[in-house]
Formats: structure tokens, sequence, C-alpha cells
């Protein structure tokens, strides 16, 4: 009896040792979709696999611009979901880079900063379980969520051990906290499909994947969610999240441009005008505060409504047109490694008609 739970205890092991260095050797295994975006991108953050400008912010910004019609030294981190937590651990991996970029583009929509962030509490877990984030890390992220008060990660325990646990987890890769991802993933099955999505976002510069949520071909139109909001609620966690993002960047003599992204007309239109004036007093406070930080568009430029996936997103025909106009935005501002100009012969294969 003594010898058969020793066999079965050591075969329980090595089950979960041999699971375990599969998981560290092959993550491609464990995303789906948009989680591969973002291990990628943090992956080239990791790797300093950026250029002369980088580009951070939400999902807006993950869809609408394409550095393929930029400029090839352009790289586009900005993450679906992402916020200003994601954009300063960017940030800090970006001015350790052997050549750090020249300026950061930073684009979030208004509701980002005045309280508006219930959807996103869950992705800071997102990016921690699928970024490349180590154990110190996530012990940054854990101080201030208890610092400010929150409890999005879960109520406090005595010393924080069940969180620190799994940041730990998270951290090692410990595969009980994927074994789900792997069965979801047929058994090993998702590297093979995830491989090539990797690779096609170093390529890209970080171009949104052409086939993830319609990004191609879909068109629906209404009114974006930031019309819903007609109140001003800073955020104190976020906030201080983009004081210290600036303040990096600052120190590191790296100039830092605010870009909105655009909206439909009738987007446009409905927008809270108090809203609109106190994000802009919010802006405007940074800007006094760091002379290297300025607002390259400080109001959302407009589209017509086939150029969007969503009510909120770009589609990629508005991308390639939002892209194009942008980096004429960027050279008469002069933003520093301009001119930017994109190759002639650039382009990626997709699956509607761009319009010139």
């Amino acid at each position: 009896m003594k010898r058969f739970n020793a066999t079965f205890l050591g075969t329980i092991v090595a089950m979960i040792g041999g699971c375990w260095v599969y998981i560290n050797a092959h993550p491609l295994s464990l995303f789906h979709g948009e989680d591969v975006v973002f291990y990628a991108k943090a992956s080239m953050a990791h790797e300093c696999h950026t250029g002369r400008l980088v580009i951070l912010g939400d999902s807006r910004a993950a869809l609408g611009f394409d550095p393929t019609y930029i400029d090839p030294g352009v790289t586009n981190l900005a993450l679906p979901s992402g916020g200003q937590v994601q954009s300063y651990h960017f940030a800090r991996q970006l001015v350790n880079c052997p050549h750090p970029p020249k300026a950061i583009i930073i684009s979030y929509g208004n509701n980002a900063f005045f309280g508006h962030w219930d959807y996103r509490y869950p992705m800071l877990e997102s990016i921690m379980r699928y970024g490349r984030y180590d154990f110190s890390d996530m012990e940054e992220i854990r101080y201030n969520v208890r610092r400010f008060g929150y409890n999005f990660l879960g109520q406090e325990t005595p010393g924080d051990l069940e969180l620190r646990l799994r940041e730990f987890g998270y951290a090692t890769r410990f595969p009980a906290y994927y074994f789900h991802n792997l069965y979801e993933g047929k058994r090993f099955g998702l590297e093979a499909i995830n491989q090539p999505l990797y690779d096609e976002m170093y390529t890209t510069n970080g171009a949104f994947p052409l086939f993830l949520n319609g990004y191609a071909t879909a068109n629906i139109q209404g009114l974006a969610p930031v019309t819903a909001f007609t109140h001003s609620k800073q955020e104190p966690y976020f906030d201080d999240y983009f004081d210290r993002t600036l303040a990096l960047l600052t120190s590191h003599h790296i100039s830092v441009y605010f870009a909105m992204m655009p909206l439909n007309q009738a987007s446009k239109d409905a927008l809270s005008p108090t809203l609109v004036a106190d994000y802009k007093a919010y802006l405007k406070q940074y800007t006094d505060r760091y002379p290297g930080f300025h607002l390259l568009l400080p109001d959302y430029p407009v589209q017509p409504d086939q150029y969007f996936l969503d009510p909120d997103h770009q589609n990629f025909q508005g991308a390639v047109v939002w892209s194009k106009q942008f980096r004429t935005i960027l050279n008469e501002a002069k933003v520093e490694g301009y001119p930017y100009a994109a190759d002639p012969q650039a382009g990626r294969k997709d699956t509607v008609n761009i319009k010139k």
C-alpha cells in the first residue's frame, strides 16, 4: 500500500512538473484571441522591439493606429481594454532599452480618467496572467491597489497572502492557474494557431490582427459609450499611474504627446459639454506640470460611420485612413523622430476596398 501511495504521489508530481515545464516553454499554448495580442505586445516591450515612436493606450488606439501606414519606425503597444497601469509598466521597460523611443503617443478616451473603469478592473488580472510581469511587478500593482483602498483584485486577507500566492502562480505560470486554458486549447493545440498571430504582431509593429473581432469587415453604427457619461469623477488610482508615467518619461527626456481617437459625428455631437470641459482641464494640469507633455489632439476628430467596427472602435478601413492622416499630423507638429513616411509598397492584405 505504501508503495502504491508513493507511486501515485510520484506520478501526480511528475505530471504537474511536466505540465509546468511545458507551460513555461510554450506560453502560446495558453492563449485565446486577444490574449495573444496582450502577450505579444508585452513581449515586444520586454525585448525592446520598438521604434523611435511608440503608441500607448486603450483599445481604440490599438485598433485605430496601424504603423504600416504611418512609418516603419512606429510601434503600436496600445492594448484592448488597456489602461494607465499597463502603460506605466511598458514605459518602465522602454526607458531602459538600449535605444529608447524619441517620443511616446498616449491615447485614452476621457472616460478612462473619470471613474468609469469598472469594466477594466478584470483586465488588470488578465494582463497579470497573460502579460510578462514578474512577481515584483505584480507586487507593485497589488501595493497600489491596496494603497487606494480597492478590492477589485479580491478582498484583502491577512498578509494579503491569497493574492500574493496568485501573483506567484502567475509569475511562475503554475499549472493550477492554466489547466482550464490548456483544456480549452484542445490538449495543447493552441500554440500552432497562436504562433502566426504572435509573429504577425512583430512584423506589423503591433497592428491589430485583421481576422480578430470582425476587424476587417464589420460596421455597426450607433453612439459611443462615452456619450452616456455626463459627469466627471477623477479616479485616483489610475490618475496616479498616469502621473507616474509622465514623470518617468520626462526624467528620461522622452517627449509625450496626447492624442484623441476619432468618433463618428453622432457621438461627437452627443458628448456632454461638462465632461469634455473637465477632461480638457484635467489634461491641462499635466501640460502645466510637465513641459515635455503636449496635447497633439486634445479633441475628438470625426470620421464617417463606415470607418467604424462598432460605435467606439475603428475598423481596418478606418484605421488605414486615420493612420495616414495621423502621419501628416506628426510631421506638421514636428514630433521627435520626424519626418514620418510609410513605405509606398507597404500594406496589409485585407478583404475590404481601401479608399485612397
